[in-house]
């Protein structure tokens, strides 16, 4: 059975560019979100050939202007942990320059949600 599965990458306005890069695990086939200069959303929507095998996200770089939250070398899965008994339908990441961090929440089939946050560092080097 296939089912789609969608992120959306949201952010405040701002002048510069944005990124979000990520996999389904355990598919581990990359895909980017990409934002231009004063674009505050974006979305992706992937079939995946066996949605009910995913349960969480590798995100492996999130930036936007010049702050990251996950960078390069630095991936992480979203949510932490075990696994969920559920598994994904979607997930929103949205970055916050003002509050100076990014959330990651991720919404399963069973109409249940689980947020993670991690702060906005500024970047090691520009793009």
């Amino acid at each position: 059975m296939s089912r789609q599965q969608s992120i959306v990458f949201i952010r405040e306005a701002d002048v510069a560019p944005a990124e979000l890069q990520y996999s389904w695990i355990p598919t581990g086939q990359r895909h980017d979100i990409k934002l231009a200069p004063g674009q505050t959303l974006g979305t992706e929507t992937d079939t995946n050939k066996n949605p009910d095998d995913i349960y969480q996200i590798q995100v492996y770089h999130l930036y936007d202007g010049n702050s990251e939250a996950i960078r390069d070398g630095e991936s992480f899965q979203f949510p932490s942990g075990l696994p969920y008994s559920a598994p994904i339908s979607y997930a929103v990441v949205e970055v916050s320059q003002k509050r100076k961090i990014a959330a990651f929440t991720a919404y399963f089939t069973d109409g249940a949600s689980f947020s993670e946050f991690r702060p906005l560092k500024p970047m090691r080097h520009s793009l």
